[in-house]
């Protein structure tokens, strides 16, 4: 999944996939593509880039891109994509915070995110002070756009992934007729093996698991895709949105709100 994952581009899930297989110490697999899957590893980490963002009150839910990412104090480091993130802080009873963040690769940025109160119904904020407002910011509405995107890409993965497995299934069966047609090879199950025979039962079993993984995979995320697609919102719903404007004088004194919608 890890090597797929990278293949599309999709890096903080091949990380997260690539890291797991890696732990699997106790695996043949594993074992002997070790150093390959630690190549693919480096790799994907110089397209990743580590994100802390400090200063916010616990319990503020932590926005990248429109994607909910982590809630406030964050534990570890948010892992992004390397490049330019919107990035969002929410809190109850708070006005949000967004920013553009530039996270490089194989880097780490660091933002500090203060969150002031918002202003009560009746003029006040939450310390009891009187103040004045602009506009106060409404949660962003989720846009199909997003969804979209993602079941088109993972349509794209499926392919490839039925690809690969139907690939390897092939290059599988062509190592088991070339073992069959050595007179020399004894048998797969037999306990001494030479060299050419190893070889090619080898390639048989990594040509197996990389069938199963491929038709695994391609089949699990075409039926993502289709369920991303039948499900995302239209364009007409996502266009939606709502701006409240609040202007409050002091205590006592005449206020005025005024909200909109388009």
């Amino acid at each position: 999944m890890g090597l797929a994952e990278q293949a599309l581009g999709r890096w903080i899930e091949a990380e997260t996939d690539l890291r797991a297989a890696l732990a699997a110490t106790a695996d043949p697999w594993i074992a002997r593509n070790r150093d390959t899957l630690a190549v693919a590893l480096s790799v994907i980490e110089q397209h990743l880039g580590s994100l802390w963002i400090d200063g916010a009150v616990a319990g503020a839910e932590v926005w990248v891109e429109d994607h909910r990412v982590a809630t406030m104090p964050l534990s570890a480091p948010i892992r992004v994509v390397a490049g330019t993130h919107s990035v969002q802080v929410t809190a109850e009873g708070f006005e949000s915070v967004t920013r553009p963040v530039v996270v490089a690769g194989g880097g780490e940025a660091r933002e500090i995110v203060h969150l002031s109160r918002t202003v009560s119904p009746g003029g006040r904020v939450a310390n009891g002070e009187s103040g004045v407002r602009g506009l106060q910011s409404v949660s962003p509405p989720r846009s199909g756009g997003t969804q979209r995107a993602l079941g088109w890409a993972s349509l794209v993965g499926g392919v490839v992934g039925l690809g690969i497995g139907v690939g390897g299934a092939l290059a599988r069966e062509g190592s088991v007729q070339d073992y069959n047609g050595q007179a020399s090879c004894p048998g797969r199950l037999s306990p001494s093996q030479p060299p050419d025979c190893q070889t090619l039962v080898e390639n048989v079993e990594t040509m197996d698991v990389l069938s199963t993984v491929g038709l695994v995979a391609g089949g699990a995320l075409t039926i993502t895709s289709v369920i991303l697609l039948a499900t995302a919102p239209s364009r007409q719903s996502a266009t939606e949105s709502r701006m409240r404007v609040v202007g409050i004088a002091g205590p006592g004194m005449v206020g005025a709100q005024c909200i909109g919608q388009f």
